[in-house]
Parts: C-alpha cells; structure tokens; sequence
C-alpha cells in the first residue's frame, strides 16, 4: 500500500497515519507507530485493515488524515465503502488488549443527493473544531462543485455548507 496522508503529529507518540491501499483486504489500513527506546528505531504495527465486513459496510481507501480525539479515539475518513462513497470511521482501543483497536461507523456518504440528503467522496483532511466536532469536504456536492460539511460525533449531526 501506499500512505497519502498525514500522520497524527499534534500528539505525543505514539503517531497514527493511514495507507490507502494494501492491507489484509487491499482497501488500505491505520497503522501505528512507536520509537523503541534507546535503539533509533520504530515499530509499525496496523490497527485496522478496511473491507472487514461485508460489503465494505466499514469503508476503504482511507486518504485523510487521522485525528485523535480528546478520548484517546481516532477519527478519519475513507474515500469508497459504506454505501458506496465513503465513511467517518471512529477506531477505539478494544478491551481485548494492547494493540486492538475496535472500529465504528459513525456516518456513511451516500452518492446521490436524493438517496440521503447529503453528498460523498470525503477528500482532503480532518478538523477538529470542537470537543466531538470535526470539519471535512467532500467532492461530490451540488453542481459537482463538492461541499464542506461538519459532523458532531456526540450527537450523529451532519451540517452541510454548499453555498460558499
């Protein structure tokens, strides 16, 4: 795979980055990376491959950058899966143990205006903007001119904004 995003940097190690493609399922995954210390060398471990469940209900080919939240949680986007033209995924450390992250859906973009309300494709980058508010664009909007968008985690709010 190849990675096309930034990593998690505003954190202090460990630091989180996404590859959009390759995987266990091809659709790309999170990975983690943490300095052994006292040897000048790091260690790689993937949290999550994309396309584990059927359909690719939980989104592939990641290309934003991953934030980390207040929690402790990643968030990010993936650029196909869902229905169809993306997703905001939301990994959490598993109580399985160390190094199991568990991954939740927390909004899926539909291709069409008339399916859902809203638009899909998710390019460019995360912000967050609030405790649990995060900003992101999307490339299909109206007229195809894409739209901004932010979505509150807590409270599952899509807000668009397509007349800018």
């Amino acid at each position: 795979g190849y990675s096309t995003a930034s990593y998690a940097t505003d954190i202090s190690p460990p630091y989180f980055g996404v590859s959009y493609s390759g995987g266990t399922n091809g659709a790309g995954f999170v990975y983690e990376v943490t300095h052994l210390t006292g040897t000048g060398h790091s260690d790689l471990q993937v949290i999550y491959n994309f396309c584990s469940r059927s359909n690719c209900a939980d989104g592939g080919n990641p290309a934003s950058n991953i934030l980390q939240m207040p929690d402790g949680s990643l968030v990010g986007t993936t650029s196909s899966g869902g229905s169809g033209a993306g997703t905001i995924f939301v990994l959490t450390p598993s109580q399985l143990g160390a190094g199991i992250w568990d991954e939740t859906t927390a909004f899926t973009f539909c291709t069409y205006w008339e399916d859902c309300g809203h638009f899909g494709y998710p390019i460019g980058g995360l912000s967050l903007i609030g405790p649990s508010l995060i900003m992101g664009s999307v490339s299909n909007g109206p007229s195809a001119r894409g739209e901004l968008y932010t979505y509150d985690l807590s409270a599952h709010i899509w807000t668009a904004y397509t007349n800018w």
